[in-house]
């Protein structure tokens, strides 16, 4: 259930992480070996992002002594962007890549993953750094990070918070760092990784080449957040759109039905439906459901140019919540959308829904008494709306 958790944290067990590290203090994790995140991001691919996609402010910035660069004027960009990206480095300035995983499928898959195994949202950025270059300040984070060092070597220094459990809503232009010696300081090398928990003053240095590492930032709700959830859902309840009593005559009225809310408010936050709707809410915040073309183009897919070996696979980048019976109908949530599906044995539903995907002759072997026009509708409409993925990979 946290298998990229799991890796991500090694030596240490999820166990220990949990009740002992995490939002607690930082923590260095070692590489079992340098190429330990190869296979999530490399050189190439950060070159392939460069020179192929129109990237810019906000989402490509520069920074440089702790101070972030003018954006490049869009001309300059457009006709010497090499020239313009190497003379930056070159000077000394740190490159930063936001939401590098929206553009790169493999650290997209990888992603959504660490946030099914959380429960929390994820977003990776990348930073290029030059030799012997600090891009920031000493600073702290809204939100916890994990680093990951794809090349190079970084030293860290990490210090105590000054604020606990800070917010965007709390930070102010006046906070400073403590001026206490770091509590952790080393040298992260390729395919080491470290843990640093939000509020946490840190900064970092590259060594002698040059730095390339990824940010992995989880944004954890708080109880904030969960009153936020909880004043949408009662919106939708009479009693908590109506008035408040007026001060006068009685001025204890006010504080009599202050109280009837009050007490409503609390058994409802801890019933046990709307805790079961909450870990729901969080568990399914996932990305939109992907395209897949040419194959959503067309007004209805003919299931006619299907084989029995064609491979439907299920989106990677998402787990369905399936809820109901063979009776009454399944209820299938992904993504924020939601699907019902009526006749499928538990078998079938399996099937359909395996994440190592299936095929026409698994899910007829599996599900014998399921006839293959109903199947046929089940995994054409599934097709279009884009949960069943048809994978290229497998004859059609």
């Amino acid at each position: 259930m946290t298998e990229i958790l799991a890796n991500l944290i090694t030596p240490l067990t999820v166990e220990t992480f949990v009740g002992e590290i995490w939002t607690q203090k930082a923590v260095y994790l070692q590489a079992s070996h340098p190429q330990r995140f190869r296979e999530l991001f490399a050189w190439e691919d950060l070159n392939y992002l460069l020179n192929f996609h129109q990237l810019g402010d906000p989402d490509l910035r520069f920074h440089q002594g702790g101070q972030s660069l003018a954006d490049v004027p869009v001309r300059q960009w457009r006709d010497s962007r090499a020239e313009t990206l190497r003379d930056r480095l070159q000077q000394g300035a740190t490159l930063i890549l936001n939401q590098v995983h929206q553009r790169h499928p493999a650290l997209a898959q990888w992603t959504a993953a660490l946030q099914r195994d959380l429960g929390h949202p994820v977003q990776v950025n990348l930073y290029l750094s030059p030799p012997h270059q600090q891009g920031f300040n000493c600073h702290y984070d809204t939100h916890e990070v994990f680093i990951l060092q794809l090349d190079g070597e970084k030293e860290w220094l990490i210090f105590d918070p000054t604020l606990p459990y800070p917010t965007s809503e709390t930070r102010q232009d006046s906070d400073l760092p403590p001026e206490t010696p770091p509590y952790w300081q080393g040298l992260l090398k390729q395919g080491d990784a470290l843990y640093i928990p939000r509020g946490h003053w840190h900064y970092a240095i590259a060594q002698g080449g040059h730095s390339l590492h990824l940010t992995v930032g989880v944004s954890s709700p708080t109880g904030l957040d969960w009153l936020e959830w909880a004043i949408a859902k009662l919106e939708k309840q009479p009693q908590w759109r109506q008035n408040l009593p007026l001060l006068v005559p009685t001025p204890n009225t006010l504080e009599q039905s202050l109280n009837h809310l009050g007490t409503a408010l609390s058994q409802w936050l801890t019933s046990d439906q709307t805790l079961q709707e909450y870990r729901q809410h969080l568990q399914h915040q996932q990305p939109p459901l992907p395209l897949q073309l040419p194959q959503q183009l067309n007004p209805t897919l003919d299931p006619s140019e299907w084989s029995l070996d064609t491979h439907f696979q299920l989106s990677p980048l998402h787990r369905p919540q399936i809820l109901g019976s063979e009776e009454k109908g399944w209820e299938i949530n992904l993504a924020n959308r939601h699907i019902t599906l009526q006749g499928l044995s538990p078998a079938a539903l399996a099937c359909l829904f395996n994440p190592r995907g299936f095929t026409l002759s698994e899910l007829a072997e599996i599900a014998p008494t399921l006839s293959l026009d109903d199947a046929l509708k089940v995994i054409t409409r599934l097709v279009e709306e884009g949960v069943l993925l048809i994978d290229p990979k497998f004859p059609h």
